[in-house]
């Protein structure tokens, strides 16, 4: 997490966070009142726990009145992710957070972020495998939701890893993608406001070179602008909607709501939770390899319904 303000580094600090640099040093406040430092980082401590522990504190949370219990996983190797696992089943947690790399939204782009854990797909595979180990020894054991995150930016991800995860993902974890178009959309909103628009911003929006610059309005370079603006839920408050807001909506309700209803449409699927295993397939020996390693019954394409294929084939009547 970034931090603009000296005074709430030094809160943090106090508080136990480490906090780059040292918001105490009186070096470091000299720069930054100099206007050398422009931010500060707070990094939380690593957290340790054990198997006692972490199911006590589950109990504890329960009896003081929560309802729903979610564990978050970090940047984990992976026995200490099967680890969790085992807990969060065995303490009957809700819902698990899986972060693959690259990933880590608010310290982004800190290499240790991109670097640190196991990436998503090899993450995802593993679940899955653990996952079903568990249901295939224990099948009335309730396995918790599963959300998955690293690196997810497009509905095609977003359809893969359910599908990878089926049944057990549920929800898909985003934090990046929709920032970038919250900041990509508050900068153009701005932008259009100040009649500063030029031809190359024209361009990347997809209108032809004989548009005025100036012409340009928010109805034009939002195309869910007028919905949201004629929807008196969101106009309740009457304040003009931010242009960030615009681009998360639009990125989430256009982009990826239309996509996702495309895919699904392609594999004759009309609900989300209808996706399984046996809508993707391997194009590389590597993914088949991974996914043959956790016995997640992921085929290579030239593998995909083999037999059904040979046995269309043999039953026509020729």
């Amino acid at each position: 997490m970034r931090l603009t303000s000296i005074e709430k580094a030094q809160l943090l600090k106090k508080r136990g966070y480490l906090v780059i640099p040292d918001p105490m040093d009186p070096q470091v406040i000299e720069d930054w009142r100099a206007g050398l430092i422009p931010d500060f980082e707070r990094h939380s401590r690593v957290g340790i726990t054990s198997t006692v522990g972490f199911l006590e504190n589950m109990d504890r949370l329960r009896s003081s009145g929560v309802k729903n219990v979610f564990v978050k996983t970090g940047a984990y190797r992976p026995s200490a992710t099967a680890w969790i696992i085992r807990l969060a089943v065995e303490g009957k947690a809700d819902g698990i957070t899986f972060d693959g790399a690259g990933g880590g939204t608010g310290m982004s782009p800190v290499s240790m972020m991109n670097e640190g854990s196991v990436p998503t797909v090899y993450l995802e595979a593993m679940v899955t495998g653990c996952l079903d180990r568990i249901h295939k020894v224990h099948p009335h054991v309730r396995i918790p939701d599963i959300a998955i995150a690293g690196g997810i930016a497009d509905e095609t991800q977003m359809f893969k890893a359910l599908a990878l995860g089926a049944p057990y993902v549920k929800a898909i974890a985003m934090a990046r993608a929709p920032i970038t178009a919250g900041m990509k959309a508050k900068w153009a909103g701005e932008q259009i406001k100040n009649k500063q628009v030029n031809k190359s911003m024209l361009t990347s929006l997809g209108f032809p070179d004989s548009k005025d610059p100036a012409s340009l309005t928010i109805e034009e370079a939002f195309v869910c602008a007028k919905e949201l603006r004629n929807n008196e839920q969101v106009m309740a408050k009457g304040n003009e909607i931010p242009y960030g807001a615009m681009g998360v909506y639009t990125f989430i309700a256009n982009k990826l709501h239309t996509g996702l209803k495309q895919l699904l449409a392609g594999v004759r699927k009309f609900k989300l939770r209808l996706i399984d295993r046996k809508d993707i397939a391997c194009i590389s020996e590597r993914a088949s390899k991974v996914c043959t390693k956790w016995d997640v019954n992921i085929p290579l394409l030239e593998e995909f319904e083999f037999d059904e294929v040979i046995r269309e084939i043999e039953k026509g009547s020729y």
